[in-house]
């Protein structure tokens, strides 16, 4: 029997109406997975699961995307809270891609987005990325046609600056804007280190320009008390 990972099972079964084992026909009729905090590298499901059209991996080390030659069908692909992500395969083990999302990811190349011919949108939010993905790739995706798709506004410099700064001194993190403007950054994958908000993304910028160590058990400690988060009405409070 396959060794389903929760909450996949749990999917599967709403969809299929029984838990498993499930048959190759049934497998087959699937057109969506997900796969969340169970492991690193390797997704062998997904050779048991051909025509899949959309797949959310979250929380998952280092995805091994060469995995994707498994689900010919796929045409969105939500990479959520991932670390060591590797795009490289993209082009040649997803073709048909017209949708991906790499939301709080780290990674640093984004250039193989480009070599995606069918892509049309993208979800971009808090990528600790390259210089060069910055000020080139992104710029070209644009300049492409290719829409920006999710609940806020695409990254802007001052969130990847912040980032850019904390990357020169080794600790790579996912800053992103929040509802009502706040801003929070995250350890992706990192439960010991919870997001923190800030009220303003420039006042979490000047709370890093004044952080004087290269820990991120110091960094976390310093953002803590610099903090300015103010209240918020229930219903719009971050995800």
């Amino acid at each position: 029997m396959v060794d389903w990972p929760e909450p996949t099972k749990s999917l599967f079964a709403r969809k299929l109406g029984h838990e498993p084992p499930w048959t190759p026909e049934e497998l087959a009729s699937l057109r969506t997975a997900i796969f969340k905090r169970v492991g690193r590298g390797e997704l062998p499901w997904l050779e048991l699961l051909p025509n899949v059209r959309g797949l959310n991996v979250t929380a998952w080390h280092a995805p091994r995307l060469q995995s994707l030659t498994g689900v010919p069908q796929l045409r969105r692909l939500r990479l959520w809270d991932c670390t060591d992500v590797d795009l490289t395969p993209l082009p040649d083990v997803a073709p048909n891609l017209q949708h991906v999302e790499l939301k709080r990811c780290y990674l640093d190349d984004l250039s193989p987005l480009l070599d995606l011919p069918k892509l049309h949108s993208v979800n971009l939010d808090g990528l600790p990325m390259s210089e060069d993905s910055w000020q080139r790739v992104v710029p070209a995706l644009l300049e492409r046609g290719i829409q920006h798709v999710g609940n806020y506004p695409m990254m802007a410099d001052d969130e990847w600056q912040v980032m850019h700064a904390l990357q020169q001194r080794g600790l790579t993190l996912s800053v992103y804007r929040g509802a009502w403007g706040n801003a929070g950054i995250k350890a992706v994958g990192d439960d010991a280190h919870p997001t923190i908000v800030f009220h303003r993304i420039e006042n979490l910028a000047a709370a890093v320009d004044a952080f004087p160590g290269k820990t991120l058990d110091a960094l976390w400690a310093h953002l803590q008390d610099a903090s300015d988060r103010e209240p918020e009405p229930p219903e719009a409070a971050d995800d």
